[in-house]
Order: structure tokens, then sequence, then C-alpha cells
């Protein structure tokens, strides 16, 4: 599917019953993660922690993942999650996928875009390595959303750890995103927000001339809510 302009991904087509398992598993994870201060249905906290360490507060790094969803390996699914979890996303993602060419593909990830509890299943597992971290650096931890959050792969969280919890993910087999994540200086970016020096200068993207009605309205909407 396309990604952008100019790239596209994988995204699974998931069997029918299985994705309506799929969605009910990551909806009561979702909602797990909010009790925690983990909130999955707004990108505002990202966004705020984002500017607040670019405005001020240099003590925050925003880090971005390379393909997360395809980089979910069994092993380290099995490795952070307990058995019985671990047997019940077993049970209910696809095992194997056919591509467009009629190929057959065993997959040896635990899930991708497309599952319905890849982004609450992946957003718990950044935010137990962040604060895994965190109790290693601070004698009273981290506390989200106060010290970090995640969205997704989009990671807020101190500067002072933010190495080391992107050699855990590595470790884990996901791939940090050297050229979108910040750990020093002005510029942060998070969930489609970027920050310099506490000044929002995300850009309008004018892709070419021919738009849909649709697209006008987004176009218009993203010059309106520019800061000049």
């Amino acid at each position: 599917v396309p990604k952008n302009s100019e790239h596209s991904r994988f995204c699974s087509k998931q069997g029918t019953l299985n994705g309506l398992v799929q969605a009910s598993i990551g909806e009561y994870v979702a909602e797990r993660l909010r009790s925690f201060g983990i909130d999955l249905t707004s990108q505002t906290t990202n966004r705020r922690l984002a500017y607040a360490a670019s405005a001020g507060n240099r003590h925050a790094a925003t880090l971005d993942m390379s393909m997360a969803s395809d980089t979910w390996a069994l092993e380290a699914a099995k490795l952070l999650l307990p058995r019985p979890w671990y047997n019940l996303l077993l049970m209910t993602r696809m095992p194997s996928c056919r591509m467009t060419d009629g190929n057959v593909v065993v997959l040896e990830k635990m899930s991708a875009m497309g599952n319905g509890f890849t982004f609450p299943f992946e957003s718990l597992m950044f935010a137990a390595v962040v604060h895994s971290v965190g109790a290693f650096h601070s004698p009273n931890g981290w506390s989200a959303p106060v010290d970090f959050h995640v969205y997704g792969d989009d990671i807020v969280c101190p500067s002072s750890g933010a190495l080391l919890v992107m050699e855990l993910l590595r470790f884990l087999g996901f791939k940090p995103n050297d050229e979108k994540s910040f750990v020093l200086g002005p510029f942060k970016e998070s969930c489609g927000a970027d920050y310099f020096d506490g000044i929002n200068v995300r850009p309008v993207y004018v892709k070419g001339a021919d738009y849909s009605m649709l697209e006008l309205i987004e176009l218009h909407n993203g010059f309106a809510g520019c800061s000049f």
C-alpha cells in the first residue's frame, strides 16, 4: 500500500475472524495502557513533550523506529511477554501470507501492519523498554506521561537514557531511525510535529497541482494551522 507519494510498504490482509479477535485484544491492551498514563487515542502527549523538549527542556529525546511492525520478531515477543499472552497472540496471528504473485511465505514476525493488535502491543513493548531504562537511571524511575510517552514507534523519553533505550531496541531486533531520532539539540520531532527552539517548523507539502476536493480541504487546513 502507498506510504507516501514516493514509497510503498507492506500491509497484511488478515482473515476476517482473526482480525475481529485481534482488534478485541488490541483494544484491551490499549485500555490497560491508558490506566498507566499512555493514551493511544491521541498524538497530543507526544507532540506536547516534543515541544517542551525543543522550547526549553532540552533533557528529552524524540526517537523513531524504521519498519517497526515488520521487525517484531517472534523470539522478541516470547522474551518480553508472559507465556499465556504470547500463546494467545500466536493463536490469533496469521502464520503465513500469500503474496500477489501467488507464493506463500511463512512469517517469522509476530504481526504486521493490518493486524488488529500490532499497534497497541508495539506501543506496550516500547513502553516496557523505556520504563526498564528509567528504573535503571533514576531512583524513582520514569513515569508516563510526565517523563516519557510512546505512540507506536514514536518515543519521547529523557535524553539521559535515550542511547540505552536505542541499544535495547536494537537487541530486540528493532532498527532506530537515526535520521528521525533526536537526542540532543533544539530540534525535536514526534508524531508528525516538528519543533526547532519551540517553533513549529513543520512544512505544508504541496504535491502537484491536481487535487481532489478533500485534498484541497486538507491543504487549506495545513496552511490555516501555520503560525507566521
